[in-house]
């Protein structure tokens, strides 16, 4: 199983929903569990891999409607497998980014909430910032999202503070 955080703003609000057809991890319910297989998820990671240039170009705009940028990154478990974490606060340094740890870990030993650590492109998994107040990027976001009643929705939208279309 792959451990995936459904979103550095909105965790919270979507702890409170019940999301259909997903399996909260008993231990932190922030934590969603998340077959390898799952095709819909990795159509998600794969979309966010293909897209990661748009991110790059809007870090680099300098446009002041764009905030709260972050990445996805898998970190390996003790068990096998992966676990998903938030990166924030990016900035691009020689030979790829660097920015910090923006989640607590729930599996992996490798990193810890608040340490700085660096990622190449090719290990992003996911990529988000928000445009205003609309979510731009964040496709494993939206993969929870596709699985929320309307109600649901719009509860983990005012949580977060952005729109999700």
């Amino acid at each position: 199983m792959r451990l995936i955080l459904v979103s550095i703003a909105a965790a919270a609000a979507l702890t409170a929903c019940g999301a259909k057809g997903l399996e909260r991890d008993a231990r932190d319910p922030n934590y969603t569990l998340v077959q390898d297989e799952d095709a819909a998820m990795n159509a998600a990671i794969a979309r966010a891999k293909a897209t990661f240039p748009d991110f790059v170009t809007a870090l680099r705009s300098g446009n002041p409607a764009y905030h709260d940028f972050a990445v996805k990154k898998p970190y390996a478990t003790p068990d096998g497998g992966v676990e998903h974490m938030w990166i924030e606060s990016i900035r691009e340094v020689a030979g790829g980014f660097e920015g910090t740890i923006a989640n607590d870990a729930n599996d992996t030993r490798l990193v810890e909430y608040g340490q700085q650590v660096r990622f190449a492109p090719a290990e992003v998994s996911d990529w988000k910032y928000v445009n205003g107040d609309l979510l731009v990027g964040g496709y494993t976001i939206r993969y929870f999202v596709e699985r929320m009643s309307p109600d649901e929705k719009q509860a983990l939208e005012k949580e977060a503070g952005f729109r999700i279309r």
